[in-house]
């Protein structure tokens, strides 16, 4: 391994400076940050016919990263082949919102190309929950959702025990939108948490933004009542008065606005 040079870029600017001939990308389809853990091709800008194979993991301080292993064609019937070309260095490329799309390789095709899933050397890579969690708080104020979720994720199931933690996951998961998903969590936090107000007003958000704003009127009520900040009480009254406001729910805006004025 020692003369291996190792070299880490931005996808969208390697993308940008390879030229403008782009592959077809009818067989593209994945976003980058639904390709953590799996074996992915990737087309190249330059003038060629081949394509790049490589493995998506995510890193904790990069974030979701690109490892080039191979080159692939792809003849007329649509079959990939490897070309197994020998590889002077280790090229790793960051992914994020600028990337193009990619596309996972199937079950068969792993087989027929002999790539392990995952590859050996992740199987060595190792971080605690507290990195994790670090890392997943710098990309929260980058607005690297994705990165950020699955930074709390891996501290989440490393130890769920961590203070503000389950919050933290919670947030993120309504930052990306995913508010099933952060409804889930919660519904599994507040069973060990009840008295945690913050859990309550993040399932009340997502409730919201599914357009079920009566179910989110029942979280808010169970927030209001464990909460002993008046500060944070007229923060989450407010959300409902402004919540049905915007509804033209006249009878439920007046129960809020004096909620509110309590506050």
């Amino acid at each position: 391994m020692q003369n291996k040079v190792y070299t880490l870029l931005p996808l969208f600017y390697l993308h940008s400076i390879l030229g403008q001939n782009k592959q077809p990308d009818t067989l593209i389809h994945t976003d980058y940050f639904n390709a953590v853990h799996h074996w992915v091709v990737l087309p190249q800008n330059l003038p060629s016919v081949s394509y790049w194979l490589g493995y998506v993991y995510a890193d904790p301080h990069q974030g979701f990263t690109f490892v080039f292993e191979d080159e692939l064609t792809l003849n007329a019937r649509g079959i990939w082949k490897r070309c197994h070309r020998e590889n002077a260095h280790i090229l790793r490329l960051i992914l994020d919102a600028k990337s193009p799309k990619l596309w996972l390789l199937d079950t068969k095709t792993l087989q027929k190309l002999k790539l392990k899933a995952p590859p050996l050397w992740l199987e060595v890579m190792h971080y605690e929950a507290e990195t994790w969690i670090e890392s997943a708080r710098k990309f929260m104020a980058h607005g690297q959702y994705a990165e950020a979720v699955y930074g709390f994720e891996q501290a989440f199931r490393q130890n769920a025990q961590i203070p503000n933690l389950n919050f933290e996951l919670a947030l993120a998961l309504n930052s990306i939108e995913r508010y099933p998903q952060c409804i889930r969590h919660v519904l599994g936090c507040i069973a060990q948490k009840p008295d945690d107000y913050r859990l309550y007003r993040e399932m009340g958000y997502a409730l919201v933004q599914m357009h079920q704003p009566q179910e989110a009127e029942k979280v808010y009520e169970q927030g209001l009542q464990v909460c002993q900040q008046n500060e944070q009480r007229r923060e989450m009254a407010l959300d409902m008065a402004q919540t049905f406001y915007r509804l033209r729910d006249q009878e439920r805006f007046e129960k809020w606005a004096k909620i509110l004025r309590q506050f």
